[in-house]
């Protein structure tokens, strides 16, 4: 990952009544999930870092950047 400054949110558009992110990505088939902080959660995902941020009105994402490849020493 490169950069310093974090890219903007963008909302999915998704309400709450259709996505909650804290009992989805704690359940035991969200494996790759990690929490991050208060309503967010950060994965690696086809060679990027990729966060979600639930809000109260929906959820939003960001790419953080391509993940560097990993050596298989």
């Amino acid at each position: 990952m490169t950069g310093s400054a974090a890219p903007p949110w963008v909302d999915l558009d998704v309400p709450p009544a259709e996505l909650r992110l804290d009992p989805t990505l704690t359940c035991g088939q969200a494996f790759r999930w990690k929490a991050t902080g208060g309503h967010e959660w950060t994965c690696a995902l086809w060679g990027h870092a990729i966060d979600l941020k639930q809000t109260p009105s929906s959820v939003q994402y960001r790419s953080l950047g391509r993940l560097p490849e990993a050596r298989a020493d």
